[in-house]
C-alpha cells in the first residue's frame, strides 16, 4: 500500500505524537503497579486472593517480600507473610516471623524484626539492630519499638543504642530516638547512668572492704537523690550515715519502703553530695 494511502486511512486520533520531553514513571508505589509472585505452589480464589507456599517471592517496584507462606488479597492490596520472612525495601532489609504489608502505600507491620540499613552514597556507614515491633510507613520511613541499634559489624557490639522508640527516615538519612540509653563496651554512658538514677528508687553498689570517698558512682547517685545501698567500714567517709543519707547493708535487716522516709534519705543524700563538691574541697585545701 502506498504511504499516502496508508496515512489517509489513519484517523487523526490514531496518529503517533512526538514528545520532546521524556516523562519518567512515578517512583512511588501505585495500586495498579506490576506485581510478580512466584512460589512452589500457588492457589487462587476467584482470581482475587492467592495463597502461595514454599520459597515465596513477591516483587513490586521498591519492595521484595520472601517467605515460606504468603496470602495476597488483590482487593485490599495486602500481603500477609509468615515463616522466615524477609522484606527488602530500597536497599534496606528486615527479617522476622510475620509481616503484614500494604502494597498500595508501602506500609506495614513486622513482629520481632532484625533489620539492616545498607551503606549508600548518602549513608556512609551501614547500621543494624533488632526490635520488638516495626511499623513501616511511606517514603522509606519506619518506627521501631523496643529496639537496639548499632553500626558495629557482626558479631561485635562495641556500642549500641537501646531505645523505647526509634523513628527512622531513610530518605533523609536521619533518625530520632525516644527513651534512649547508650551502652559502650557493655557499660552505661554518663547519660544512661543519669537516666537510670532519675528513675530508680534504690542504687545498690558494694565494695571490697567498704565504700571510699573517691567513689564517683556513689557520689553521682547521691547528687541525683538516689537512695544508695552500699557497705560501710571504718575507712568510709564519716559523713556517710546509715538511714540518714544512705543505707548500710551491714546494718540492714529490712529495707525502708515508706515513701516519706525514702524522700528524707534522698534529700539528705543530695545535701551531703553538695557538701562534698569541688567548691567545698577547694575551701578545705585553703
Amino acid at each position: 500500500m502506498a504511504p499516502e494511502l496508508a496515512a489517509a486511512q489513519i484517523s487523526d486520533g490514531m496518529r503517533l505524537k512526538l514528545e520532546r520531553q521524556l516523562h519518567m514513571a512515578p517512583s512511588r508505589l501505585e495500586r495498579d503497579s506490576a506485581k510478580f509472585l512466584e512460589a512452589d505452589e500457588l492457589e487462587s480464589e476467584q482470581g482475587r486472593k492467592v495463597v502461595a507456599t514454599g520459597n515465596v517471592v513477591l516483587r513490586q517496584r521498591g519492595a521484595t517480600i520472601r517467605a515460606d507462606r504468603l496470602e495476597y488479597d488483590a482487593d485490599g492490596q495486602t500481603a500477609v507473610a509468615t515463616g522466615s520472612v524477609r522484606l527488602e525495601r530500597s536497599g534496606d532489609t528486615a527479617t522476622g516471623p510475620t509481616l503484614v504489608y500494604h502494597l498500595d502505600d508501602d506500609t506495614g507491620q513486622m513482629d520481632a524484626p532484625v533489620f539492616e540499613f545498607a551503606k549508600t552514597p548518602e549513608r556512609r556507614v551501614p547500621t543494624r539492630g533488632h526490635a520488638v515491633r516495626a511499623e513501616l510507613e511511606e517514603d522509606q520511613k519506619s518506627r521501631l519499638f523496643g529496639a537496639e541499634y548499632t553500626s558495629c559489624p557482626v558479631p561485635r557490639n562495641d556500642w549500641y543504642l537501646r531505645v523505647s522508640e526509634l523513628d527512622v527516615d531513610g530518605g533523609r538519612n536521619v533518625g530520632f530516638a525516644h527513651g534512649s540509653t547508650l551502652w559502650f563496651l557493655g557499660n552505661l554512658s554518663d547519660v544512661g547512668v543519669y537516666n537510670y538514677l532519675r528513675s530508680s528508687t534504690f542504687f545498690a553498689t558494694f565494695f571490697l572492704g567498704g565504700v571510699r570517698a573517691n567513689n564517683g558512682s556513689v557520689a553521682a547517685a547521691m547528687e541525683k537523690g538516689a537512695v544508695v545501698i552500699t557497705n560501710l567500714d571504718e575507712h568510709s567517709p564519716p559523713e556517710f550515715v546509715h538511714l540518714d543519707n544512705l543505707i548500710d547493708i551491714g546494718q540492714t535487716t529490712e529495707l525502708p519502703l515508706d515513701p516519706v522516709r525514702l524522700e528524707q534519705i534522698s534529700r539528705r543524700a543530695q545535701e551531703t553530695a553538695r557538701e562534698r563538691g569541688w567548691t567545698q574541697l577547694v575551701d578545705r585545701l585553703r
